[in-house]
């Protein structure tokens, strides 16, 4: 394997940042990821999804940010979407989206294969930016001391 400083930097966009907006992104949202809560079995009671109204679709520019994360860095591996047709299918998604067209409206097929791909990409975005951070905090440091 490459060691980080030789992998491609990725954009750390605005759009990138979790910040609440109209009907994508909540306070109740928020307080779930940072505080999870569980019933009284201990499981898990803060991300369980019980109807399509659960789901949340980030912004365009997010989701456009991470479905060309997906197809630079995934889809060669499991070809599980067609770029660039995808890319094409998801604007006419996010234009019908932000028209006030509700999820369930949607292909359930292809809404799965979207949320796949977004979720895939944010997990391994995130991984890519902290083990950037990591490395960075790491530099002049003598690593026997940590």
């Amino acid at each position: 394997m490459r060691k980080a400083e030789t992998l491609p930097q990725p954009r750390l966009e605005p759009s990138l940042s979790l910040q609440p907006s109209s009907k994508l992104y909540s306070d109740a949202w928020a307080h779930d990821i940072l505080e999870p809560t569980s019933d009284e079995n201990g499981l898990s009671t803060s991300s369980t999804v019980t109807s399509v109204n659960d789901i949340f679709i980030p912004e365009r520019s997010t989701s456009r940010e991470l479905v060309e994360y997906d197809k630079t860095w995934h889809s060669w591996v499991h070809y599980a979407t067609e770029y660039p047709r995808f890319q094409t299918e998801h604007e006419v998604f996010m234009d019908d989206y932000e028209s006030n067209r509700s999820l369930s409206d949607f292909d359930m097929s292809w809404s799965a294969v979207y949320l796949s791909v977004i979720c895939v990409s944010q997990i391994h975005f995130l991984k890519t930016v902290l083990a950037i951070v990591a490395d960075s905090l790491s530099v002049g440091r003598d690593t026997h001391d940590v």
